[in-house]
């Protein structure tokens, strides 16, 4: 990022802006790097860990905290940190396991507030009370913190009405919860994370108390979306003629304003791409532009042939999300005249889309200008929005040319017709989207020569155990010594093989195997475009390119024990199997071998995955 600033408080502005709007990531990253510059800075520190937190890292979160001992800073949002990471580790729980948690950051909160009597504490405690099981305290709390409220000769802000609203609730007093938001919106100003917040706070309440949660509708975050569409053509038969531009902008801005869009994802061709981007930029919005290779010969290839007007709104745009940080090139290797690099940057900026969604808590759409014409299995409009559409999310469409023959906004269907495998071969020169997996052991070297028989039996012959329940999911692997290199079809298997590699290892150390306790694998994911080709030298195929290589240095830079991710793999995972695992961001993470900086995720299972099998010494 390297941003230049000369003081603290210009990296804090700045990461509050970004996590003003969901965008915790790179909240985490500008306070990272302002670290580097004010490594004591305590309100970097906070804004780091609390960045951390709101993402879903919580482990990371937790050791950072550890690590700057936090708690014994003198200050209310710092000692108050310990109580919201006990709060998000009981949202990931269940049962009375969750119930101990919520009780767990009720004492956090109320010790803060028993020293502050600050009324942020204070409802905090209260509310984790009630969510714990203890109404009779939650009750209590509540009503002095009102007290406290009431006697503050303060001006009235956001965070006040918020908070007197969710004391309200906790008194199952709707009528004064709705007031209380109604004039908290009026000092929002725009701060979509701190809405968010409250939101997911009120409705955990209302759920619990089983209430009415209509009344949080005026409080809903704006909308997300991933914007996709044809590009500009000159000539007869064009899918989105240059004539229609000016009622497509009309269009545009019906859509965005009637669904609240506020958060757009997607590239910067001519035509729909633009004309969407330009639509958010000039409302002040957030536009995140993904480019599937270089700039200037994206422009060459996607812009220019459009016309110099275009050429120009292109470089206005990518200038803006530049800017923020926004404007994503996500190969190095070119164009080499290969769209799927074009289904790669699609992916990619759908997946992105759906993770700010979820973190802002909010509704998500495609935004997409189509003419009803395309192959649903290639690069280009129609695969975009059957990719959107087989996630089970909605597509709303604007019509590129007759448009006395569609409607303005069109929903797409619901139930989209199966397609073929589009990826199923390859020819001479092109490149596939897949998972790449790279994996070694830490602690190989303490296996003695006698001892070697027993890595084989019992880790990497079950480990090829797993690959084989796999079934044609894995497309290759490879060993040497104690690394293995996999190549799978989606993300999604990647994952599962991951895990259950993890899962084997654990259980393996301690359980009075020949296994030594240091040992752990280290396993690196990432997913994008690769080669396959034959290799002579081992009469086999074989899968090659700049991301296998990208892939190879993230494994040496992964904690023991540990699986990390690419933000590629991650934003591909939400897409593709948000409900089976979480991507915790780490931050970024310099790869090995002077390979780069990459945003590294830390990968979770979120379902309990079938028990590993065990295998016998005859294996």
């Amino acid at each position: 990022m390297n941003t230049e600033f000369e003081s603290a408080e210009q990296f804090l502005r700045l990461a509050k802006q970004h996590s003003s709007n969901g965008d915790f990531v790179s909240s985490y990253d500008v306070v990272a790097e302002g670290l580097l510059q004010f490594p004591e800075d305590i309100r970097l520190k906070y804004q780091a860990v609390l960045s951390l937190v709101r993402s879903g890292a919580l482990d990371s979160a937790a050791a950072q905290y550890d690590h700057w001992q936090l708690h014994v800073i003198d200050d209310e949002d710092c000692l108050a940190l310990a109580g919201r990471l006990a709060k998000d580790r009981a949202l990931a729980a269940h049962g009375t396991r969750r119930r101990q948690l919520f009780a767990e950051s009720a004492k956090q909160y109320a010790s803060v507030y028993a020293r502050t009597g600050g009324y942020f504490p204070g409802v905090n405690a209260a509310t984790m009370s009630m969510l714990a099981g203890d109404e009779t305290n939650a009750l209590r709390l509540a009503a002095e913190v009102l007290v406290v409220l009431d006697s503050s000769s303060s001006e009235p802000d956001y965070y006040r009405l918020a908070t007197r609203a969710e004391l309200c609730l906790i008194n199952r007093d709707l009528s004064g919860c709705e007031q209380a938001l109604s004039l908290a919106m009026k000092y929002a100003e725009g701060n979509w994370d701190q809405i968010s917040s409250t939101r997911k706070q009120l409705l955990l309440l209302s759920d619990y108390l089983q209430l009415d949660s209509r009344l949080l509708v005026s409080i809903q975050p704006p909308s997300v979306a991933h914007f996709c569409g044809h590009m500009i053509k000159l000539g007869s038969g064009a899918l989105f003629p240059h004539g229609e531009v000016e009622r497509v902008k009309v269009e545009i801005n019906q859509l965005i304003d009637h669904h609240h869009i506020h958060f757009g994802f997607g590239s910067a061709a001519s035509g729909a791409d633009l004309l969407i981007a330009e639509a958010l930029l000039d409302r002040g919005h957030e536009v995140t532009i993904v480019l599937p290779f270089e700039q200037q010969e994206f422009c060459d290839v996607s812009v220019r042939p459009a016309g110099d007007q275009w050429v120009s709104l292109f470089s206005r745009v990518c200038q803006e999300a530049d800017r923020l940080g926004k404007l994503l090139q996500i190969t190095d290797g070119g164009y080499q005249g290969d769209n799927e690099l074009f289904v790669y940057a699609s992916e990619y900026a759908m997946g992105l889309a759906r993770l700010r969604a979820e973190q802002l808590g909010t509704n998500i759409f495609q935004m997409a200008v189509f003419s009803g014409e395309g192959d649903p299995d290639a690069a280009g409009t129609a695969g975009d929005i059957q990719r959107w559409q087989k996630c089970g999310l909605t597509s709303l469409k604007i019509s590129s040319r007759n448009p006395e023959s569609v409607p303005i906004v069109k929903a797409a269907q619901s139930n989209p017709a199966p397609t073929k495998n589009r990826q199923a071969t390859f020819a001479a020169g092109e490149r596939r989207l897949r998972a790449l997996l790279f994996a070694d052991v830490k602690g190989f070297t303490s296996f003695t020569e006698a001892q070697l028989p027993d890595f084989y039996r019992l880790i990497f012959n079950p480990i090829g155990h797993i690959l084989d329940e796999m079934g044609d999911q894995v497309q290759y692997r490879n060993t040497w010594g104690d690394a293995l290199y996999a190549v799978f079809t989606s993300v999604d298997a990647a994952a599962e093989t991951a895990a259950k590699m993890q899962s084997l290892l654990g259980k393996l150390k301690g359980r009075g195997t020949a296994v030594p306790n240091d040992v752990a694998l280290r396993i690196g994911l990432h997913y994008g475009p690769v080669y396959q080709g034959y290799d002579a030298a081992r009469s086999a195929n074989t899968f090659y390119g700049t991301e296998v290589s990208k892939t190879a240095r993230i494994e040496p830079v992964t904690p023991p024990g540990e699986t990390y991710a690419t933000e590629a793999f991650s934003a591909a995972l939400a897409l593709q199997a948000p409900d089976k695992y979480q991507s915790d961001y780490v931050g970024q993470v310099p790869a090995a071998k002077d390979y780069g900086v990459l945003r590294m995720y830390h990968i979770k299972t979120l379902e309990v995955m079938a028990e590993v099998t065990s295998f016998s010494s005859d294996d």
